[in-house]
């Protein structure tokens, strides 16, 4: 990630960007060769926004942008369904509007 925004900056230094951390999954999702918890992903994203200092870099928490429940993702539970895309766009709409100002 560091690499990518490094190369991102080289070629776009004033481009808003925006990180969004892995969204909520339910507790069914067991894949069989998870070797590091969703939460360190999330601080892994946390921590290099924070270390940059780049004002044009947001973090945005995946899990705040689907409501926690089953209905709004498909059968691999890690992908939202339509409803659950259309909560995270309105969501994310609104979060960057915010930021925007």
């Amino acid at each position: 990630m560091e690499q990518f925004l490094d190369n991102l900056r080289k070629n776009q230094a004033d481009l808003p960007v925006y990180l969004i951390t892995p969204l909520w999954v339910p507790p069914s999702w067991q894949p069989a060769r998870a070797n590091i918890p969703l939460d360190a992903y999330r601080q892994a994203l946390r921590d290099i926004i924070q270390s940059r200092r780049d004002a044009k870099l947001h973090l945005i928490e995946g899990p705040e942008l689907i409501d926690h429940d089953p209905r709004y993702f498909d059968r691999v539970a890690v992908h939202p369904n339509d409803a659950g895309f259309e909560m995270m766009a309105q969501r994310l709409h609104a979060r960057i509007q915010l930021n925007s100002k």
